[in-house]
Parts: structure tokens; sequence; C-alpha cells
């Protein structure tokens, strides 16, 4: 009688915390590899404070210089890197609007919705601005600092990692460090499928783990000169 007593207060309580909750998933990516022709190219590690805002990124390899410390205020962000410093001003929301580095000065601004509009550079006697179109909650149109015009599909993934992972791999100067680590407003909300620039285009795919996290990023170009495959893959 104990026995049905006990298996009855589960059921009833099973809605209430009775059966243990399935874990959460971490989406907070600690380590991404770039691979070409099967040969590792760079490697870059994230680490985290307990609010999960990136406190360093290490670089494995000496091809890419993308060693940085951050440290947070309530009205800024100092970035500290093997080249300089960089101090980024932000609002009460935590949304930068104001970028200041040994080689110039980046003014932000953002849409209704949230998503960066502009972003001015002055650096020295040059100026140069970057400027987007949105839909759906996706980038679908980028204009780039060297004036390409970037256009984008998207798959149905959601793009919900502790950085973008749409802007891992840098093309024609997509974005900038800052939109990959998530600290220049909202960001696109599924994964990238193509990117057209000019008369070449990349395609994306991907490969999932168990959890249904991405594991491996694979980018195809077309180009004619210069082709680029990329592999990506990433750890938790």
């Amino acid at each position: 009688m104990l026995k049905k007593l006990s298996a009855l207060a589960c059921l009833v309580f099973l809605f209430a915390g009775c059966g243990k909750e399935a874990p959460v998933v971490s989406k907070v990516v600690k380590k991404v590899e770039c691979y070409q022709g099967g040969k590792l190219e760079y490697g870059i590690g994230y680490e985290y404070d307990s609010k999960g805002q990136l406190t360093d990124i290490v670089n494995f390899s000496t091809i890419y210089d993308h060693s940085r410390t951050f440290y947070y205020s309530p009205e800024s962000i100092t970035i500290l890197g093997n080249r300089g410093a960089c101090i980024i001003n932000i609002n009460k929301a935590g949304i930068p609007e104001k970028i200041v580095s040994g080689s110039g000065i980046v003014m932000c601004s953002y849409g209704s919705d949230g998503y960066l509009s502009r972003f001015d550079v002055n650096s020295g006697d040059t100026s140069y601005s970057l400027a987007t179109q949105v839909q759906n909650g996706n980038f679908t149109v980028l204009h780039d600092f060297e004036g390409n015009t970037l256009k984008y599909t998207y798959t149905q993934y959601e793009n919900h990692y502790s950085i973008d992972l749409n802007n891992v791999p840098q093309i024609s100067n997509m974005f900038t460090m800052f939109n990959t680590m998530k600290i220049q407003g909202m960001y696109s909300k599924n994964l990238i499928k193509s990117v057209e620039v000019g008369d070449t285009s990349y395609y994306f795919t991907y490969n999932f783990d168990k959890d249904g996290r991405v594991t491996d990023m694979i980018v195809v170009s077309t180009a004619s000169e210069n082709s680029l495959t990329e592999h990506y893959k990433f750890t938790y």
C-alpha cells in the first residue's frame, strides 16, 4: 500500500518537480578551431565570468592576433590586447555607442528594432561607414567598409550562442570582432545559409551534436581565384 501511495504521490507532483528537470544544454562556446585543407590554421579560446560576460580571448596560434582581455563597468567595456587598448562607451541599456582605440573613433547607430544600422568610423584623415538592412530578425543586406554589398540568406537553425557564429568567418569584413563578441546591439537570430558578394557566393553547412549544438561549420566559396574552403570546429 505504501508503495502505491508513493507512486501516486510522484504522479500527482510530477509537474511540480517530483521528477528531475532536464539539464540545461550550454551554448557557451569555449573554443573555435579553423582548418583549411585538413590543416589547423588557428584556434581561439574564450573565457567568461559568472555573468556570462567575456573576460579573455586566448589565441592558440601566431597567425592571428586575437588575444584580448575584457574589463566591465556600468559605463564602459575596456579591452586590452597585444596591440593596444580599446574603450567602448555603453548606454544605460548596455548598448555600445562609441568605440575609441588607437586607430580611431567609431560611432554606432541603431534602428527602432535594436539592430545596428550604421557604423561610422573616423581614422586619421579617412572616414567610412557600414550600413545594414534587417528583415525578420536577420541582417539581409550589409554595405561594408570597402564598398561591397553583401546579401544573406538564412537557415532555420537558431544562432543563440555565447558568440555570434555568423561572424566567425570574416568574409570581406562582414562585421568586426565586436559583433562576433555580441557587444554591438542585436545579432541575426538564424545561422547563415549563404552570403553573396559581387560575383562570389559563400555557402554554409553545419553538423550538430546530440544536444542540437553546432559542432562543425563548413564555408565553401565559388570564387574562381583564391577560392576558400574553411572548416570550423566548436567546443562547449
